[in-house]
């Protein structure tokens, strides 16, 4: 309950169907066979300050609607919303949960993200996986801990979504204005790749 809790304080908007583990269904994703970006960038909640168990939460910045979208192989991607926050631990228990030193603000990074197997083969694609790089020159996975379980396998067309959340220790929110993910390219049953690694940039617009 208390790893909920923390889940939804540190992804905020973004923390809807945050604890399904590979959740999947079998409707058609997007269409779209490049990126492409939505045609509005949402901002409300910025600068919003929150504070429970130990958390101290600003969101800097929030777009519901960024819908970057592309293919690899059989797999369509989508990432759907994104926001970037400055998160401080209050407490010594927070700051161990969080792996972070107490009283020193960091920067958090909460992405939604989907794929879908367009194929009746079983394939895998980790998008769950994916690494992040910034403008800042640093490099995160995402935390295993309060990031939703993407599974990479699909079995068939199926569709598996989640919440990626980033921890970047070392940069200022207020200096984060790009980033770039990078995913490798999916595999098939025999582990041959089917399509190509995958690097997707994306804009902060603060």
């Amino acid at each position: 309950m208390k790893k909920k809790l923390f889940i939804i304080l540190l992804t905020g908007l973004l923390a809807a169907g945050a604890f399904s583990c590979g959740s999947s269904d079998t409707q058609s994703g997007t269409d779209d066979t490049d990126l492409q970006s939505g045609q509005e960038e949402t901002s409300e909640n910025e600068n919003e300050v929150t504070e429970e168990d130990g958390i101290r939460k600003e969101v800097i910045y929030t777009d519901k609607e960024l819908n970057l979208a592309g293919e690899s192989g059989p797999f369509q991607y989508t990432i759907a919303a994104i926001q970037v926050s400055k998160i401080t631990a209050l407490t010594e228990t927070a700051a161990e949960l969080l792996d972070i030193e107490k009283d020193k603000a960091v920067t958090l990074v909460s992405i939604q993200a989907s794929a879908e197997n367009t194929s009746d083969n079983t394939n895998s694609f980790y998008i769950g996986q994916a690494q992040l790089t910034s403008n800042t020159k640093e490099q995160a996975d995402s935390d295993m801990f309060f990031s939703d379980c993407i599974e990479g396998e699909f079995l068939g067309k199926v569709v598996h979504e989640g919440t990626l959340v980033y921890i970047l220790p070392k940069t200022e929110a207020e200096q984060l204005n790009r980033i770039t993910l990078h995913i490798d390219g999916p595999c098939d049953e025999d582990y041959e790749s089917i399509g190509e690694d995958v690097k997707i940039d994306i804009k902060i617009k603060k």
